[in-house]
């Protein structure tokens, strides 16, 4: 009787397809990978390869991969990253960079780990990158070890205020209005920076006035972070210009909050008494009322609407 002894060849989990130039492409893995190795060879990894891959812990990049598209090692479909994360190996430090062809593969993500809610990758250079916010909390605190925000951060949330713990910023945002929201959130990882107030500014300057509005105005101004004077003196300027039109929406809430701190900013002009008083009165906004006549005089008794 023969003995035969049998020696079972675990099946390749990863899927590849070939490319028109003879390359492959990595297309899909089996999602209980824990450890793979591309082949070499591979040339790129398909945007949803690792789609619910969220046991992997450790993959190698072979020399011949030089396109790794967005998302394609941090998302892994669903972004339920076990706080293990996961740690990327290349077996050439000098290989192409993503998309650009340069040798600069060390500003690739060498691992990618969660915490208090936020994905996080870390480079070779032990920069650490916010990539994506997990949660739905409406005031967001970016911890202070964060050295950059990648611009898609905070895509699919609409947080009310966004907290940058490395400058100390906070940046208030139209939370009821989710399509100005979601234009001025595209701001975060531009050119360089935290935060690109460039579209903000302009936001503020729109012929509209909200509650959410006025108070990303005050806050702006009270913060200062990347404001000309010339474009505070813009901002000013509206607000001034705007008053009576503001001054509608704070009496029909009887926003007592808003209005006080219109007059905190200096928006409240003498030249705006008596359009003031005339809205005031027809809102029968008695504390706001009062408020404005306390602003003028130092002091004023109750306003007597029976008057």
């Amino acid at each position: 009787m023969s003995c035969r002894s049998e020696h079972r060849v675990e099946k390749d989990p990863g899927k590849y397809r070939k490319n028109r130039n003879g390359g492959q492409t990595l297309a899909a893995l089996r999602a209980d990978t824990v450890s793979y190795v591309i082949r070499e060879g591979t040339e790129a990894i398909a945007p949803e390869a690792l789609r619910g891959c969220t046991e992997l812990r450790e993959l190698t990049i072979p020399s011949s991969l030089h396109r790794i598209p967005d998302g394609a090692l941090s998302n892994r479909g669903s972004w339920a990253m076990p706080s293990r994360g996961l740690t990327v190996v290349y077996v050439n430090e000098t290989a192409r960079e993503p998309e650009t062809g340069n040798a600069k593969r060390h500003s690739w993500y060498i691992s990618f780990y969660t915490e208090d809610g936020c994905f996080f990758g870390r480079k070779a250079d032990g920069s650490i990158t916010l990539i994506r916010y997990l949660g739905d909390a409406e005031k967001i605190v970016i911890p202070a070890f964060a050295d950059r925000i990648a611009p898609d951060a905070f895509s699919g949330c609409l947080p009310h205020t966004v907290v940058i713990g490395r400058t100390g910023e906070e940046i208030l945002f139209p939370y009821r209005h989710a399509y100005y929201e979601s234009t001025l959130l595209e701001g975060f990882g531009l050119n360089g920076r935290f935060y690109d107030y460039r579209e903000y500014d302009r936001f503020l300057l729109m012929d509209h006035m909200t509650r959410e509005k006025l108070r990303m105005t005050c806050r702006r101004l009270d913060d200062g972070t990347d404001l000309s004077r010339e474009k505070r003196e813009k901002i000013c300027s509206f607000m001034i210009r705007f008053m009576p039109k503001t001054a509608e929406f704070i009496a029909a809430a009887n926003d007592i909050e808003g209005f006080r701190m219109l007059q905190d900013h200096g928006f409240v002009k003498e030249e705006h008494r008596d359009t003031l008083i005339d809205i005031f009165s027809r809102n029968e906004a008695g504390e706001l009322m009062n408020l404005l006549l306390a602003g003028f005089r130092g002091n004023a008794d109750e306003f007597d609407f029976s008057i």
